[in-house]
């Protein structure tokens, strides 16, 4: 029971995506701002509470492909993401779409024993739907790397670690005209 409850409470914070499948229109700029909101565990499986906010912009490219950036997070402690997102299925009433990107964080500081923490976020997503429901899929790998100092030395070292991370969305538009409501659901399942 114990193995399944980790299964299911472990992990980090599946941050949100904003992935609905309709590119912004070429030329125009499209924003929003986001709250993330999660509980994590600690040992004895007590809920903390966390939320997240995030700025999103999306600049249209062509009719069908628009360039996304976000960041997640607070001032100097946060990702920041970059996307490309093509719509290949082009309806008024059903749409595709696929992005690739990669978000990246930096801490230039020393906590404790560790220093410069970095993390690379490579990801490919795919959504489906209409303007009003969609659904999709999203597979990240996570790549982390920081310096840890050795116990009672001067000397650093260089460590790194990996995860493989897929999730499944599911979102809502909610409203009309130039604001919108657009809740977001996300089950991440770190495999690695």
């Amino acid at each position: 029971m114990r193995a399944i409850n980790l299964l299911i409470l472990s992990g980090c914070v599946s941050l949100a995506t904003y992935q609905t499948p309709y590119t912004t229109k070429e030329d125009e700029l499209s924003w929003g701002l986001s709250i993330s909101g999660y509980g994590a565990f600690s040992d004895d499986l007590v809920r903390i509470p966390v939320n997240i906010p995030a700025l999103y912009l999306r600049y249209g490219l062509s009719d069908n492909m628009d360039l996304g950036f976000s960041f997640v997070g607070f001032p100097f402690f946060g990702t920041t993401y970059l996307d490309l997102k093509n719509q290949f299925i082009r309806g008024e009433n059903f749409a595709g779409s696929f992005s690739i990107g990669t978000g990246f964080w930096f801490w230039p500081t020393q906590i404790d024993n560790i220093r410069n923490f970095t993390i690379l976020q490579p990801f490919f997503g795919l959504s489906f739907g209409n303007k009003r429901i969609y659904a999709g899929t999203k597979i990240q790998y996570f790549l982390f790397s920081y310096q840890e100092q050795k116990y009672g030395q001067y000397e650093w070292l260089r460590r790194s670690a990996s995860a493989f991370m897929p999730s499944a969305f599911l979102g809502f538009t909610l409203g009309k005209g130039s604001f919108k409501f657009v809740p977001e659901f996300d089950l991440m399942l770190p495999l690695s």
